[in-house]
């Protein structure tokens, strides 16, 4: 038991050194290699240590044994992370345009596609009506796939002349 706590610390020790210059392959890797190295009960050890989780690690090791390390340009494979948010929800570009263009939503005087409500007050209205969705996101949306214009018109001083 004593020797199992002393491993799990020097593992530690070297975890929080490196942790800092590693990505998700490479700390998978290297976690698959330090266990791999540590023998019987490595895996557990190192899990313990790392906070990695057994799968991810046992993975690492499958692609050591393998030689399969997937490309290196890429962290993970091909179609995996997170869904943008118009896969997620398909019906949400045109939601957010019907937001906009209702009657207070919009600056109707204008010939480009502008709007008075902010993204922070869109995305509030999304998630009154369930969907899960950042200002960031509603701001992308607008202006990237909408092709809005969020930016206010510049209003024009007026000058009173100094009379001397």
């Amino acid at each position: 038991m004593k020797e199992k706590s002393l491993k799990i610390g020097i593992v530690k020790k070297k975890y929080e050194c490196l942790k800092g210059f590693l990505n998700e392959r490479s700390r998978r890797i290297w976690a698959a290699t330090e266990a791999s190295a540590l023998g019987w009960g490595g895996l557990t050890i190192l899990s313990e240590a790392t906070g990695l989780d057994c799968h991810t690690i046992r993975k690492g090791m499958k692609e050591l044994e393998t030689g399969q390390i997937h490309d290196s340009e890429h962290i993970r494979k091909k179609g995996a992370g997170r869904k943008t948010i118009t896969e997620k929800y398909p019906e949400i570009l045109k939601i957010v345009e019907d937001i906009v263009t209702s009657p207070s939503g919009s600056d109707s005087d204008s010939p480009s596609k502008k709007t008075c409500k902010s993204t922070y007050k869109i995305a509030e209205i999304l998630k009154n009506h369930g969907y899960d969705i950042s200002q960031k996101s509603v701001y992308t949306i607008l202006t990237e796939t909408l092709g809005y214009c969020l930016q206010p018109e510049k209003k024009e001083r007026s000058r009173k002349r100094k009379i001397s």
